[in-house]
């Protein structure tokens, strides 16, 4: 934050604008390198954007405000709420612990099940419901549950050995209050840490293009704020931060650009096909190799798609 003297007499500045210094075009080149935020959008002195506000997270910031000038100054001051920190909320909830499933269960059932009884005489709507329950009755019946904190509870680096360096710490400390740092274990806690997390780093830099979810998962733990939807205005003008409310807004918006068609002016379709009948395209050949190839290719660590079938599961029983 400071008095940069660059004139912006916007923000983001017009860069083809012969007002614009070639300092300001360089500075603002800059922070797009380093992926950083500018704030202020608004004059702080005449016309001009003279004070400047920089983060490296676009949420940082919010609620800016133009309180005037302050005193004889001719500079406006400017007012804001800063978010330094975040708020983990514990949350626990049961999911299926893949790690103790008895996948070889779940086959033997599969291949006793006689699927051309079960399909017999329904269409592929209420077949496709009958295979998923089948499924998720076996899943619910071999798959254990297991119960997890979406709250943090330790960095997703640290491993048991390093949690471990550092409740030594904390235990000697506790123990020996007159020598708060007592070498052998500081040394060794702070070691077993740093190595632990420059490891973690390694692997997800190395595994990348197979594994994007952690990665990204990894960069967003780092992040200080957390972007959040809401609060919303209505056509009415009225603002609110309910979830139900908001979700409304949203169906509203979205539906309203929708196309209405013309149900009652349908206009003449002309035939494109030359051929003849045995030329048309009348069935759909689904191979049993093609499935399996699909099914293959599923990323374990994905969630279940509108389905509801564990892309996991799915995986685990492609060759049935």
């Amino acid at each position: 934050m400071g008095d940069f003297i660059y004139r912006f007499l916007e923000w983001p500045p017009d860069l083809n604008s012969d007002s614009l210094s070639k300092e300001a075009n360089l500075f603002h080149d800059s922070l797009d390198d380093n992926f950083l935020v500018q704030h202020i959008t608004t004059p702080t002195r005449g016309n001009a954007i003279l004070y400047l506000v920089i983060t490296d997270e676009a949420d940082m910031l919010s609620d800016i405000e133009d309180i005037g000038k302050l005193g004889n100054s001719d500079h406006n001051a400017l007012l804001w709420n800063t978010q330094i920190s975040t708020e983990n909320i514990k949350n626990r909830q049961q999911v299926y612990d893949y790690s103790k499933a008895n996948i070889a269960a779940i086959k033997s059932e599969l291949q006793v099940i006689d699927w051309s009884h079960l399909f017999s005489n329904l269409p592929v709507e209420d077949c496709s419901k009958v295979f998923k329950g089948k499924l998720q009755d076996l899943e619910a019946k071999y798959v254990p549950k297991k119960t997890v904190n979406s709250g943090k509870s330790k960095p997703i680096w640290m491993t048991y050995r390093a949690v471990k360096a550092v409740k030594c710490h904390h235990k000697i400390f506790r123990s020996q209050y007159k020598d708060p740092e007592h070498p052998a274990c500081k040394k060794a806690d702070k070691k077993e840490s740093v190595a632990t997390k420059q490891l973690f780093e390694l692997k997800l830099a190395q595994k990348i293009k197979t594994d994007k979810k952690s990665f990204f998962a990894y960069v967003k733990s780092k992040t200080k704020t957390k972007v959040k939807v809401g609060p919303l205005t209505d056509t009415q003008g009225h603002k609110t931060g309910d979830s139900s409310r908001m979700v409304e807004i949203f169906n509203n918006q979205f539906s309203s650009i929708f196309t209405r068609e013309d149900f009652s002016n349908f206009p003449m379709l002309t035939n494109l096909f030359q051929g003849e009948d045995h030329d048309k395209c009348t069935t759909i050949e689904i191979k049993l190799e093609d499935v399996r190839k699909r099914l293959s290719a599923l990323r374990k660590d994905k969630f279940a798609g509108a389905d509801d079938l564990s892309p996991r599961l799915l995986k685990h029983i492609s060759t049935e």
